[in-house]
């Protein structure tokens, strides 16, 4: 069988992030399955002619494209329609807390009709998956993948206020609430520490200067992007994980931080409510609400069972989200459509 995934494919060197893609390719070459792939490429319109050229190149018996909101849908729609031209099947691999207002604006009808027209439609939590129904289609639900040899857990008996927060500087992540955070729970642990991680956006040069006119430039590190030595650091270095997102699907990092054992608290947007319960694998909280936040990582200090808890049962889902079992679950998928085309 001859797999073909589309989407970008961020070089080691580019301090992009990994999309699901990237770790699913090698995954399935692992088994034996060929697979054509594209695109390295960034500007979007070189990225989206390298995928149109290799899709009708490769001649793949299955497409997977994945699928996001913004520019990046033109593109899956423009590779959908070309794979059902050639008479190739392809799986949409929806990604992203946006799409659902991303069809509002586009319009449901021309959403509908390209998740119709795939053979199948994949989304990694129920909340797209509610989506994706509401479309008049049947999602099929496969966890994202976390590699559990890049995060190595730790079991924490206790839990200081050692704070990690690893997005993106740009408003969607709302960084600024977790200065805010950090800024009334100085109140009551003087020695509070965060540390930022992810690429700047846009936004890094705002919440560095909210964070000094908070007074809280020795409480917060800046890490910058961080590789995966960088990551494994800073997630053993703290105890609790902040997301802070306005809108969000199924995020990755929250997964790797369950997988490194960190107690994690994040507003409940999006999909958020969909992975985690709330005082059972993670403690949520409204968006725009950094009291709330502050007073959730402050029960979890000052109550180190309902920090064991939370960590324990989260961590549990995060091994649903290993290679292992989220290719298994791709194999599956891929021979009952391959099936389907004998």
């Amino acid at each position: 069988m001859k797999i073909g995934i589309f989407t970008y494919f961020a070089p080691e060197d580019s301090g992009r992030i990994k999309t699901q893609a990237s770790y699913l390719k090698p995954e399935l070459q692992a088994r034996g399955v060929e697979v054509a792939w594209a695109s390295k490429n960034f500007p979007p319109l070189r990225r989206a002619l390298d995928m149109e050229l290799t899709l009708v190149k490769c001649r793949a018996d299955i497409n997977i494209i994945e699928l996001y909101s913004g520019n990046n849908f033109y593109i899956g729609e423009t590779l959908g329609r070309t794979s059902k031209l050639l008479g190739k099947p392809y799986v949409l691999w929806a990604h992203g807390g946006n799409l659902p207002a991303f069809t509002q604006k586009i319009g449901a009808k021309r959403m509908a009709r390209l998740l119709k027209g795939a053979a199948a439609v994949v989304a990694p939590s129920s909340y797209l998956g509610s989506w994706a129904q509401g479309l008049d289609t049947h999602p099929v639900i496969i966890n994202n993948m976390v590699p559990p040899a890049d995060i190595p857990y730790r079991k924490r008996e206790t839990f200081a206020p050692k704070l990690m927060w690893m997005r993106t500087f740009h408003p969607t992540w709302n960084p600024e609430m977790a200065i805010r955070t950090v800024k009334l729970l100085a109140q009551k642990y003087p020695s509070v520490s965060l540390t930022m991680a992810g690429a700047d956006k846009g936004g890094l040069a705002d919440t560095k200067a909210l964070a000094a006119e908070l007074g809280l430039s020795q409480n917060i590190h800046f890490a910058g992007f961080l590789d995966a030595e960088g990551k494994r650091k800073a997630f053993d270095a703290s105890d609790i994980y902040i997301n802070t997102n306005r809108i969000d699907n199924t995020p990755v990092a929250t997964i790797e931080a369950a997988s490194a054992g960190l107690a994690l608290v994040s507003t409940e947007v999006g999909g958020i409510p969909y992975m985690y319960r709330d005082g059972e694998t993670a403690m949520l909280v409204p968006t725009e609400d950094p009291a709330a936040m502050s007073a959730a990582i402050g029960r979890i200090i000052e109550t180190p069972g309902l920090g064991q808890k939370i960590t324990g049962n989260a961590r549990n889902f995060a091994q649903q989200c290993t290679p292992a079992a989220v290719t298994s679950r791709w194999i599956e998928l891929l021979n009952t459509l391959q099936a389907k085309r004998r």
